[in-house]
């Protein structure tokens, strides 16, 4: 197995964003993302899906797609991705030991960077060196003083948009929208699902720097913005678990069908994006070829840990819901699929993001909350969280072990006298915590 304990190190210094100690890594290792060919993804929910989806269209077409994103969930390796595989041992080994001698003389510089920040600059350094079509690039937590931001794409996609990180991104949603929308270039075609406000400050972004935008909206949509084109999508049912179908409006005005291999409504939104996106880079196929490869490769997608039921008797479900807005959808979705089920949740949400609120949404739709540190340095006191649950919750209680938790709500799931779900959520190291445990 590969040896990453020397990234690890770096998650002391946090998040630290700023452009300055990415490039200079990059510049000791003779620029690779210079010889790689970018779709950059921004927002606060759904980019990870996105890329995924996007990534398993362009594949099916016949690309060689490399795909970064972060966290992983179970293997340091799910951070780089080539075709929906992940990177194997051998070649995560070389090229950790190819830049570590470059974040050496940053940390002598008195500048280390941060693990997110090393990260980045391996996949650049691995995805150089795999003759690849097309790199999805998901940024971290922002856009503009994102890690990622170095590079120059040739398509931007910035999902919805909502607070989250507001230590880091500023206090409103305008400040979050202006961050986010830091990864649009002068003249790249710019995609995106974002709304209201957020809407407003991505499509001034475009403006200024002469990008085409797109946007893409549920069929009862708004008026869009001057010189924006509309894309609209209708949820199809009857619902199924383990997929979504939908329509997109094609120019003509007429609705053709897909099916995407995820589930829940906010999976037609990010399903979406990526047709639309995969339209505009597939455009020297024919109509006929293009639309087969945009289905194959929707019905073809894998996300871990995203509305992934893992257990069918009783039904357990992982879901990395971290901010209100992904808490929100998260219980919509359920309450689509179990309206009766009595919900037992094991909730573990980082000291840095909104917790107060995902622990009132979640709490306030469970019938049992067991609160639980996700196992990272972050976690923060999980006290606090229990006191917002018991607010909504009366039988809330605090787990101080992550697999006890799961072990106890397991328990719960199975001898509860009613029908009862489990859902493991909060944050996606907790995510893949217990998916190592209920799976492997």
């Amino acid at each position: 197995m590969n040896d990453h304990s020397r990234f690890q190190e770096l998650e002391k210094y946090g998040i630290n964003l700023g452009l300055s100690r990415v490039e200079r890594l990059l510049s000791a290792l003779g620029r690779p993302e210079k010889y790689l060919r970018f779709i950059h993804i921004a927002g606060t929910n759904g980019k990870g899906s996105t890329a995924a989806i996007l990534s398993s269209i362009l594949a099916a077409a016949g690309s060689r797609v490399g795909l970064y994103s972060s966290p992983h969930l179970q293997h340091y390796n799910e951070r780089f991705r080539i075709n929906g595989e992940e990177i194997s041992d051998d070649w995560l080994e070389q090229g950790i030991t190819a830049i570590t001698p470059a974040i050496a003389d940053l940390n002598a510089a008195g500048s280390p960077p941060t693990e997110f920040e090393a990260s980045t600059v391996l996949a650049f350094w691995l995805f150089a060196r795999l003759d690849l079509d097309w790199v999805v690039l998901e940024t971290g937590l922002g856009g503009e003083l994102d890690a990622t931001n170095v590079v120059q794409p040739e398509m931007v996609i910035i999902t919805s948009i909502s607070l989250d990180h507001t230590d880091q991104l500023g206090p409103d949603l305008c400040s979050v929208a202006q961050a986010k929308a830091g990864i649009v270039k002068t003249g790249v075609p710019v995609i995106t699902a974002a709304e209201g406000t957020a809407l407003k400050v991505v499509a001034a972004a475009a403006r200024r720097r002469g990008a085409p935008l797109c946007r893409v909206e549920g069929a009862r949509c708004e008026p869009q913005p001057p010189a924006a084109e509309l894309i609209r999508w209708q949820r199809r049912g009857p619902l199924l678990w383990g997929g979504e179908t939908f329509a997109l409006a094609d120019p003509n005005g007429d609705w053709v069908d897909y099916r995407v291999a995820l589930t829940g409504r906010h999976q037609v939104e990010n399903a979406a994006l990526a047709v639309a996106a995969a339209s505009r880079l597939l455009v020297d196929r024919s109509p006929e070829a293009r639309l087969a490869q945009i289905r194959q490769g929707l019905a073809a997608v894998v996300w871990p840990g995203r509305m992934e039921l893992v257990r069918r008797q009783p039904p357990v479900v992982l879901d990395g819901a971290h901010n209100p807005s992904g808490a929100a959808c998260l219980i919509r979705t359920l309450r689509e699929f179990w309206p009766e089920q009595r919900l037992i949740v094991v909730l573990g949400v980082l000291a840095d993001k909104a917790w107060a609120e995902v622990g009132r949404i979640i709490a306030g739709a469970a019938a049992t909350v067991l609160v639980t540190p996700p196992p990272n340095p972050r976690a923060g006191d999980q006290q606090q969280l229990l006191e917002i649950c018991r607010q909504y919750c009366d039988d809330s209680r605090l787990i101080s072990d992550p697999t006890a938790a799961i072990q106890l709500g397991l328990a719960l799931t199975a001898a509860a006298p009613t029908p009862s779900l489990l859902c493991i959520t909060g944050s996606l190291y907790l995510v893949g915590w217990a998916r190592s445990r209920l799976l492997d």
